[in-house]
């Protein structure tokens, strides 16, 4: 999950209380998926691929969600709901 994990579940808190829990949903169904995915992709055409592939969606990730954006949200959202 990385150390960005504190953040997002901060900016998820700040949206609804219930994106955060939508979030780890999300984050399981997708962690199960990830891991056969990456088993099913090594085992039929190699390991490099599954690791290249792999990289490829970080790459994704950080162009979806740079971290020019978590300075961006509002000061609630950084500092979280209790305060």
């Amino acid at each position: 999950m990385g150390a960005l994990i504190p953040s997002v579940v901060r900016a998820a808190n700040a949206l609804g209380t219930g994106t955060v829990a939508w979030g780890w949903a999300l984050n399981g169904a997708a962690s199960v998926m990830g891991s056969v995915l990456a088993v099913t992709l090594s085992m039929n055409f190699g390991f490099n691929l599954a690791l290249a592939l792999d990289g490829l969606a970080y790459l994704v990730g950080l162009v979806l969600f740079p971290a020019e954006r978590l300075r961006e949200m509002p000061a609630q959202a950084r500092e979280g709901a209790s305060g």
